[in-house]
This record gives structure tokens, sequence and C-alpha cells, in this order.
């Protein structure tokens, strides 16, 4: 319908407008609906109450082997908030030392997001069996070669 709205309201052929015309339209619905649905709450207490709405978070929340401590911010550690939630074993609740990123079961985020899986992840996970890149020898040691000489 917008492609025709456009065609009719520029009969020339500048047709690469009406596309970037579409696809502007298109990328502020995207950002709009992304504003509207699926806003979590930045705050542990709004947070797990939101999570206490959805059947999908009860086996996460009714763990008593965790004390939920904060969302993302795990003094020595970041949480990859809304994925993770700072916690502590129960065991160590006092313990700040003892802090955790505790990853939250991806039904549950949807659920409580309206239907809406995260997006991509902003923190890459660090795999500690990650190649390092290699570094080629600069230095190449310059000592002629036998072969070369005249024969």
């Amino acid at each position: 319908m917008v492609l025709r709205l456009c065609r009719f309201s520029t009969p020339s052929p500048s047709s690469g407008r009406c596309v970037k015309f579409f696809l502007l339209l298109l990328s502020a619905n995207s950002i709009l609906f992304g504003l509207v649905s699926g806003q979590l709450p930045d705050q542990l207490d709004p947070f797990l109450e939101k999570l206490f709405e959805f059947e999908e978070c009860e086996d996460f929340l009714g763990s008593t082997d965790y004390t939920n401590v904060a969302t993302s911010k795990c003094d020595p550690l970041t949480c990859d908030f809304p994925r993770q939630i700072c916690a502590r074993p129960a065991a160590q609740f006092q313990d700040s030392s003892a802090n955790t990123c505790r990853t939250i079961p991806i039904e549950c985020i949807t659920a409580a997001n309206g239907g809406i899986a995260p997006g991509p992840s902003i923190r890459p996970t660090p795999s500690p069996f990650m190649p390092q890149p290699s570094i080629p020898n600069v230095i190449s040691p310059m000592i002629p070669s036998s072969s070369s000489g005249g024969k």
C-alpha cells in the first residue's frame, strides 16, 4: 500500500526515493514497536514482580539455591541483563564476593517481554578456547643461503 501511494504521489521514474521512503517507514515502525511493547523494568524489584506474573518463570523464581541481588551490576562482574541477573548462592547471601551472573530461561524472559525474545546480546561471551591471533615472525634472520652460491 505504501508503494502504491508512493507511486501515485510521485509518477516520475524516481522509484529509488519511493523504496527509501518505504524502508524509512518500516524502520520507524520497528523502532516504535520495540519501544511500546516488550519493556522490561531495569530495577530489580519491579523486574522480579514482572517475572512473577508468568508461569514460565515459576521454576526460576522458586529456586531456593540463589538469592537475587541486582539486575546487571554484579561486582566484580557485569551481567548480561535481561538474559542474566546478579545472584548469590543462598548459603552465601551476605558475601558479595560470591556474586554470580545467573542465566534466566529464555521462555521466562520472552513471556515477561510480551512474547518477544530479547534481541542479541551486546556483550560477547569470551571463550577460553578461542584461538589467539598468531603474530607473524616479523624479524627473520638474514642468513645467506648456501644454495644461492654460483656453481
